[in-house]
């Protein structure tokens, strides 16, 4: 999965309407809520989970959800094929959509 992007999963603990209007403004085309307080977010493959955390507001503005900003290096699971082809558009990562 060598790529010029990073895959992030953010996780709200609080207030999940202020941070997913944050991640609509911030990540328009580069985010894929996968349940709710929980998405997806395609960034930079440059870009940390500390600047990606102050860049929506997680870890500087009380107004914005308590969260949690994983980095993520691999994937495996079930979900719906919608998200396995967000992740191959996004990541042209080819073998996310296979079997």
């Amino acid at each position: 999965m060598a790529t010029d992007k990073k895959i992030f999963a953010i996780i709200a603990a609080t207030t999940p309407a202020a941070l997913s209007t944050k991640i609509e403004t911030e990540f328009p085309d580069a985010n894929l809520s996968v349940g709710t307080g929980q998405w997806l977010v395609i960034g930079p493959n440059t870009m940390t989970s500390q600047e990606l955390s102050k860049r929506l507001g997680i870890s500087t503005d009380e107004s914005i959800s308590n969260a949690i900003v994983l980095s993520v290096n691999s994937y495996f699971g079930r979900a719906p094929l919608s998200t396995w082809e967000w992740l191959t558009a996004k990541m042209g990562d080819t073998s996310a959509i296979s079997g």
